[in-house]
């Protein structure tokens, strides 16, 4: 056992046992992963009353005293949305009294755990937890992607939880924002490379990540014929945004950032299909996010979290997260 090497879930189980002195200090970590991303976003949010933010407040407060029939029209109108989980949610967050700027800096906190827990349940530091808490993109989820945040709350979930569980909340993540399908949509691609490569599995497995894969897009049609209308018109004011085909270079840098960490070329290749896809179509604004996670993702499982190519990118990120803090600090949105 002393020689067998610690990966995967086998690390976890050492780290909880073994080393009791490294979970002391993980869960230090998380406490004050919290605190100061709740103090930080905060502020941020105090100030950020433009933009999607505008939309967001509107809506937070006009649901305050709604009946709960109420919700899904109040959403629409108020938002352009129509996930019911973060409806729901906001519902009963208003209706409690509760004030929306600390609540949401609270899952704002709860959102920088959750990261950091799937970060070290990929075997990754301390280090690589600030260096995302940086990053540009997180920075835009605890500001204005408000949605966005809690259905990557949610996949963070699926990750850490594992098992049944955790492959519904997988599933589910559209009901809490729609663009998760886009990643449901990229992984079960990706899977499609263990059958297509005959990576030693037999006909159970093969029938197993089948079934999954049909029952994922099974989910998504259903999810799509109960709310076809606000969909399409979602796509239509995406695909409008006239960003084309010049918008897929930033997603073109990560699927081939990814070709060069990835041990499993073709796997990476089935992942970036539909991600590419959808930004010639939505646009980068929308789908560029993705990208990033599943890079990081593909760096993380094969242990090149620290690739230069990635060191360069987190530097970028980081120095673009700059310009996006100041412009809300300035002009009360950061998108100018």
């Amino acid at each position: 056992m002393r020689d067998r090497p610690v990966t995967g879930t086998y690390f976890m189980v050492k780290i909880s046992r073994s080393q009791p002195l490294t979970n002391t200090l993980w869960v230090f970590f998380y406490f004050l992963t919290f605190a100061m991303i709740y103090f930080v976003s905060e502020h941020l949010l105090s100030l950020y009353i433009f933009g999607d933010q505008k939309y967001y407040i509107d809506f937070y407060y006009s649901v305050r005293g709604a009946d709960l029939s109420e919700v899904p029209i109040l959403q629409y109108s108020k938002t352009g949305s129509a996930e019911p989980f973060y409806g729901y949610l906001i519902w009963i967050l208003s209706n409690s009294g509760l004030e929306k700027t600390p609540v949401i800096a609270a899952f704002n906190g709860l959102f920088g755990v959750l990261v950091a827990a799937t970060i070290r349940r990929f075997n990754g530091n301390f280090a690589l937890a600030v260096i995302i808490f940086t990053n540009y993109y997180f920075i835009v989820m605890i500001t204005s992607a408000e949605r966005l945040k809690f259905s990557y709350m949610v996949l963070c979930a699926s990750i850490l939880v594992g098992g049944k569980v955790g492959r519904v909340l997988f599933i589910s993540s559209p009901l809490v924002h729609l663009q998760s399908a886009i990643t449901i949509a990229s992984v079960a691609t990706g899977k499609l490379s263990s059958v297509i490569a005959n990576t030693g599995r037999g006909p159970r497995g093969k029938v197993r990540i089948i079934s999954g894969i049909s029952v994922g897009f099974a989910f998504l049609f259903l999810a799509f014929q109960r709310f076809q209308e606000r969909i399409l018109g979602k796509f239509e004011s995406y695909s409008g945004l006239g960003e084309g085909i010049w918008s897929t270079a930033e997603m073109v840098v990560f699927f081939l950032a990814s070709l060069i960490v990835a041990r499993k070329k073709w796997e990476t290749v089935l992942f970036f299909i539909p991600l590419i896809a959808a930004t010639a179509v939505l646009g980068g604004s929308r789908v560029n996010m993705i990208g990033f996670v599943m890079l990081l993702f593909i760096a993380l499982k094969d242990r090149k979290a620290y690739h230069p190519i990635l060191v360069v990118l987190y530097l970028y990120f980081a120095y673009k997260s700059v310009g996006f803090i100041s412009n809300i600090l300035k002009y009360g949105v950061g998108y100018v």
